[in-house]
């Protein structure tokens, strides 16, 4: 082989060489290159995956603590014992309380637990069973006491705080204990006796969304003076027991 034909196949050869190495090289960076994108694109779909889920959870939290207001209204057995004498025992009663819920916390602990001051007003009636029929007086006694017509009429504001657990969906069960300063009357045929009474109310609910059901006790005490007294007037302490059941609205 001449020299002319040996070195032109020597470059033949290496630029052959060189070209597969260049060649391979591109290759090699655009596999890079995809892999990149794709872990890229992977990213995103990520962040936005989770992004859909912080704004799901968020709409739901929203969905389930959103009802801060409550409207309740019951029907109530009730007591009425005075400092010396027997327990009068109610005919009938109804009460009446709406309020709000002020949680203590943005976010649910445990993604489930929330805790809340309540604050709101309370209203009760009852009347008590008749006198007479009570305590089986003669007929002589019904001459003086024709008509022994005990009501009672309390209007207060509550104050208190509350615990509330979701346990799944939109099901709440809460728990609560309420001091309720209020003006308390009670009304004995053309007689009306007053005062300031301190109650203690306590209880659970179980509600779905905007309806509740739920049970609670309430007690407390005052001296009541009459109205009508013109004069000095003995203050009389009574002592109030009640069991009240209701059904609640929140909104």
């Amino acid at each position: 082989m001449s020299m002319k034909k040996y070195l032109i196949t020597l470059c033949l050869i290496i630029s052959m060489t060189f070209y597969g190495h260049l060649l391979y090289a591109q290759n090699i960076s655009y596999q890079d290159s995809v892999q990149h994108r794709l872990d890229s694109l992977e990213n995103v779909v990520k962040a936005l995956s989770s992004s859909v889920q912080k704004t799901q959870k968020k709409e739901k939290d929203h969905s389930v603590w959103s009802r801060k207001k409550f409207t309740a209204i019951g029907y109530a057995t009730q007591t009425l014992t005075p400092a010396y004498g027997n327990e009068l025992k109610s005919d009938f009663g109804v009460a009446l309380t709406s309020g709000r819920a002020v949680y203590l916390h943005k976010k649910p602990l445990f993604g489930k637990l929330k805790f809340a001051f309540n604050w709101g007003s309370d209203i009760s009636y009852t009347k008590y069973k008749n006198y007479k029929e009570e305590y089986n007086y003669s007929a002589a006694d019904e001459m003086e006491i024709k008509d022994y017509g005990l009501h009672q009429c309390d209007i207060g504001i509550l104050v208190g705080p509350s615990i509330t657990f979701n346990p799944v969906g939109h099901l709440m069960i809460s728990g609560y204990f309420r001091f309720v300063p209020s003006y308390s009357m009670l009304i004995l045929n053309d007689d009306i006796n007053s005062n300031y009474a301190s109650f203690f109310t306590y209880g659970g609910e179980i509600s779905w969304k905007a309806i509740g059901i739920g049970v609670e006790g309430r007690q407390g005490n005052a001296k009541y003076s009459s109205l009508m007294s013109e004069g000095d007037d003995i203050k009389m302490k009574y002592t109030t027991h009640s069991l009240r059941a209701y059904i609640s609205l929140h909104f």
